[in-house]
């Protein structure tokens, strides 16, 4: 095991404990049928999220992408890997993903920071 992995492991027990509110990471994929005329139509897939929800801190507001009006979810690796694309689901509110950060920055991710518009 290494150090990633216990530290992947220690990020998920404690968003586990200390985990705020119902948060999932909500991605958009193909539906069944369709056809040459008629694509399918998407369905969303929500993946549950360990996490906790603050404002954004002082640090990372940087004026364009990410504002002081907008919300940081600190969370355990999920089982997908998040994408811009995606969207964050806070207590059943969709929120539009702006910016994904792993932690830490290179190698093998423990946790993520990711900032969505409040």
């Amino acid at each position: 095991m290494t150090i990633y992995d216990r530290a992947r492991q220690t990020a998920s027990k404690l968003f586990t404990k200390f985990g705020q509110g119902v948060v999932s990471l909500q991605r958009d994929v193909p539906g069944e049928g369709g056809d040459a005329w008629n694509p399918p139509v998407a369905v969303p897939v929500n993946y549950g999220l360990n996490a906790t929800v603050s404002g954004v801190t002082a640090r990372y507001v940087d004026g364009t992408l990410v504002t002081a009006s907008d919300l940081m979810l600190r969370c355990a690796v999920p089982e997908v890997e998040p994408l811009i694309t995606d969207r964050i689901v806070i207590d059943g509110t969709p929120r539009v993903i702006m910016k994904i950060q792993p932690l830490p920055a290179a190698g093998t991710p423990a946790a993520y920071l990711i900032f969505v518009k409040g």
